[in-house]
């Protein structure tokens, strides 16, 4: 099993998140029980009995590599969960970032073969698709349209979310008369809440500012635990105390991409992003050129009478890692 080797980078230095481990070897798809060699039995976190249908995802070897993730690759990593819809994109995330919550091994009872806990394909597109749900149900309270989430049901209303073959409602309680706005972050709050308590651990970590004040902020202590952590971070913040974070995603108005908002300091080119003083939205600055080309042309073709067609060969939207991205995968 791979073993996290010793962490040798400062926290506190080059906007490290979270210092993780992936498999030198890669990682393979299997049933869950699948026994190699005799000596390691492979199961799920699920809690439930052993099922060969359940598919979960192991090392193939047993040397590991350090992982690590940093203020830049925070962009990245919520785009890569939030297109994950397959086993393959489940098990490309996992050689990309690292396990969900580390490889275990269970020795309490002692058993042979000894059992090693690992990720199941299920956990990381369950993941995918609450994450999803939740920076949904933010954007929609910032833009003030949280009733489109919103469907009717045998007790009065709930918070509906659906992508693909996936389906998940929460009930919209709360007092008689409530906007739908404060609804809606009744149930973020809940979402939050549930799943910061179910899947996340932090540590805190101190160090000295520079006015000579010590000052301590929470350190994920597994890749999952980072997930939520950046979710709850997205900005413009719904929450009464923000986190102090230097890695909060704004989400692009255009392109609907969630990056930071001052750029990559890996960036060849930086590319930060701009706020509309009208609305208070966040652009990417190729997106806000982009936007203003389109609404010109949209007016345009409205005063001649004819309806807007988007131009064959436009620029796609997107900042140039997202765009790069895309050209890989």
């Amino acid at each position: 099993m791979p073993k996290k080797r010793e962490k040798v980078e400062s926290r506190l230095n080059d906007n490290i998140l979270l210092q993780w481990y992936t498999a030198s070897d890669g990682v393979e798809v299997v049933p869950e029980g699948y026994v190699r060699q005799g000596d390691l039995k492979y199961v799920s976190r699920s809690g439930f009995r052993v099922n060969e249908a359940r598919k979960i995802i192991i090392p193939k070897g047993a040397e590991s590599e350090q992982r690590i993730i940093r203020k830049d690759d925070a962009p990245r990593l919520i785009a890569d969960l939030l297109e994950a819809r397959t086993t393959e994109d489940a098990a490309r995330l996992t050689e990309k970032y690292g396990p969900l919550r580390g490889w275990e091994e269970v020795r309490n009872p002692p058993a042979h073969p000894m059992p090693i806990m690992c990720d199941s394909v299920d956990e990381w597109l369950d993941l995918s698709f609450t994450v999803d749900a939740a920076l949904s149900l933010h954007s929609s309270i910032i833009e003030k349209d949280s009733s489109r989430h919103l469907e009717a049901s045998s007790d009065g209303k709930d918070f509906a979310f659906r992508r693909g073959g996936c389906y998940m409602s929460i009930p919209a309680r709360g007092r008689e008369g409530e906007s739908d706005q404060l609804l809606a972050r009744r149930v973020l709050a809940s979402v939050l809440q549930e799943n910061m308590l179910r899947h996340a651990s932090f540590r805190t970590m101190y160090f000295v500012l520079p006015s000579g004040q010590i000052g301590a902020f929470p350190e994920a202590v597994d890749l999952i635990s980072l997930v939520w952590k950046i979710v709850e971070s997205v900005e413009p913040s719904v929450l009464s105390t923000p986190p102090i974070s230097d890695y909060s995603l704004h989400r692009c108005r255009y392109c609907h991409v969630w990056d930071l908002r001052d750029g990559h300091g890996s960036d060849p080119v930086p590319e930060p992003m701009c706020q509309d003083r009208k609305t208070g939205e966040y652009y990417h600055e190729r997106c806000k050129r982009n936007a203003v080309d389109e609404q010109r042309r949209i007016e345009k073709a409205a005063r001649e009478g004819r309806e807007y067609k988007v131009r064959m060969g436009s620029k796609k939207p997107g900042p140039t890692w997202y765009r790069d991205r895309v050209k890989r995968t």
